[in-house]
This record gives structure tokens, sequence and C-alpha cells, in this order.
């Protein structure tokens, strides 16, 4: 039996939070602890889904994440949006180019040591306090050069900005190529 399926068997018998508890204090020494095992989450087909370590406002909570392909990941319902949002812009002829999803701690505390914390003028949050760690952002090539406050310069900015809102996608005013998704009717 795969780890990951251990791991949903063990969530179905004891609820999922007790589950995350176990398998991360217990048994972390046979576990898939993405967290830090490998500090970052293996390349699956899309649709796959695996169990990480996510955070929110600093606290670790357990993650079901669905590949949305390239070796990205988000939040199932995040994932099932930006699918959706991804396909109609396909429709459209907009090819969006993913450059970051879902980060582990230890990719965030990697991209901090190399952007800077936001607060003092660089590009990255602290890590458990992302929201790539809760698995609702996405990073797209949108033309910005990585320059905060700019503004994007290609079809997928123009495409997203008239379209992201439907797929409860919304940008983050200071880093156009931050896209974060809110639930439904986040942004409307």
């Amino acid at each position: 039996m795969s780890q990951v399926n251990a791991k949903k068997l063990l969530a179905a018998a004891v609820g999922v939070g007790a589950a995350w508890l176990i398998w991360r204090f217990l048994l972390k020494d046979r576990a898939l602890n993405l967290l830090s095992a490998v500090g970052s989450l293996p390349a699956t087909p899309r649709g796959a889904r695996v169990m990480a370590t996510g955070f929110a406002n600093g606290q670790p909570m357990p993650l079901e994440l669905e590949s949305i392909g390239g070796g990205h990941y988000l939040a199932l319902q995040a994932a099932g949006a930006y699918l959706a949002m991804e396909r109609a812009a396909l429709n459209q002829g907009v090819k969006l180019r993913l450059t970051e999803s879902f980060r582990t701690v230890d990719q965030q505390k990697s991209l901090l040591a190399r952007l800077g914390r936001y607060s003092e003028g660089g590009l990255a949050s602290t890590a458990g306090y992302s929201p790539h760690q809760r698995g609702i952002a996405v990073d797209l090539d949108v033309g910005a050069g990585g320059q905060r406050g700019a503004t994007g310069s290609n079809a997928a900015w123009r495409w997203l900005i008239l379209n992201a809102h439907s797929y409860a996608f919304g940008r983050d005013p200071n880093e156009a190529w931050h896209w974060q998704w809110g639930g439904v009717g986040a942004w409307a």
C-alpha cells in the first residue's frame, strides 16, 4: 500500500484532524512527510492528489492538493477553479504559464532568503504566512518582469484582467504575476 493510500485509510478511520496528528508526530519516520522529507512535491499527472503540510497564519495544517500539471499543485477547490480558468483561456487562444503555485515551508524559506521579506521591500512572505502555502495562489508569466508595482504586458495579462474574477481569482495590486483564489464570489 502506498503511503498516500495509507494516509487516506488512516484519515477515514479516525478523521482527518486526528489522522494528520498521528501521521505527522507518531509515524513521521515512515510517512510521506512532504514538509521535511523532500522539501518539494513530486511531479505527478494532472489531477493526481497528494497530502502536504500547508500553513495559514503561521500554523501548520493538513492540506490535500491536486496537481495542475508541470509539477504545480493547488488546494482542491482552487485547483478546480484554476483548471477551468486555464481551459477557458486556451479556448480563446491564450496560454497561461505557471511559474509558482503551492510552496512547502522549505521552498518559502529559500525564496525569502533570495528575494527578501515583503514587509521590508522584498518580494517574499515570511514562511508560514504566504497564500502559496495554503495552496490558493499562483504566479503567472504576465510580462511584468518581476518588478513590484509593474503591470503585465502580454496576452495572458489582458485575458486575466478581464476574466480571472469569473473563476474567483484576483491579483495582488503590487505583484502583477500573483493571482490568488478567494472562493466563490470573493472577487466579484
